[in-house]
């Protein structure tokens, strides 16, 4: 009977790590992209100063660019389309990280599936964030967002503690990703409050908001890159 070699498994392992990788990449670049080109297509508005010209990145919400009209009441037709393009990028880059990340994880079974299932879980909310107007339908995108958000919480934890018992060379991947949770869970601990319990709008909800943002994304390009040589013959 044929018996696959372990070079040949791993091998496999190895090409199967690398388009994963390959596919972050990729949404990380086109969410970079669209969302450059729906920032600069923003007629302008925030939620404190509707009369303010243009995006204001540490003061507008992502969702700020799926606004038609914009805050400050003009026409609003390009930015939505790129900024859903944008998410639906991230979300597909989102999916397919967190079916990587856990190749790195040994030999934690069931940790890696429910990592992977939360991971694909909050990408597909992340789709619905998008599709759900804050404008039109505010109650609707508060619940799309209260969903999505723990899924997407319970998989970085997942995979941070995966991560911490996989072994010391994986730390600056573990203390980056504890970052980047500490920072989320702080930015949806915020939106509850203003959601649920009708507390004031902070401005420091669009700045954590960014800065969750821009960590996850630097996260998941060291995390992916770190998996591939994990997958590797030497891994």
């Amino acid at each position: 009977m044929f018996t696959r070699s372990p070079a040949l498994v791993v091998g496999r392992g190895e090409v199967g790590a690398r388009r994963l990788r390959s596919l972050v990449y990729l949404a990380v670049l086109g969410f970079v992209l669209c969302m450059g080109i729906a920032i600069v297509a923003y007629p302008g508005g925030n939620l404190w100063d509707h009369s303010r010209r243009g995006y204001d990145f540490w003061l507008n919400f992502w969702c700020d660019l799926l606004r038609h009209p914009a805050y400050n009441g003009a026409p609003n037709p390009v930015a939505p389309r790129f900024a859903q393009f944008g998410m639906a990028s991230l979300a597909l880059g989102i999916a397919a990280y967190f079916a990587l990340a856990p190749r790195m994880f040994g030999s934690v079974g069931w940790l890696s599936r429910g990592v992977t299932a939360a991971g694909i879980l909050g990408g597909i909310g992340l789709l619905l964030v998008t599709v759900v107007s804050s404008r039109a339908h505010p109650t609707l995108h508060g619940v799309a967002v209260l969903t999505a958000g723990p899924m997407g919480l319970g998989a970085v934890l997942g995979t941070v503690v995966g991560l911490a018992r996989s072994g010391d060379r994986h730390r600056v991947c573990v203390w980056l990703g504890a970052l980047m949770l500490a920072v989320a869970s702080f930015t949806l601990v915020q939106f509850t409050r203003q959601f649920a319990c009708s507390a004031p709008s902070s401005e420091w909800l669009p700045r954590s908001q960014k800065v969750a943002t821009l960590l996850a994304l630097g996260w998941m390009c060291v995390v992916s890159a770190a998996a591939v040589r994990a997958s590797g013959p030497n891994g």
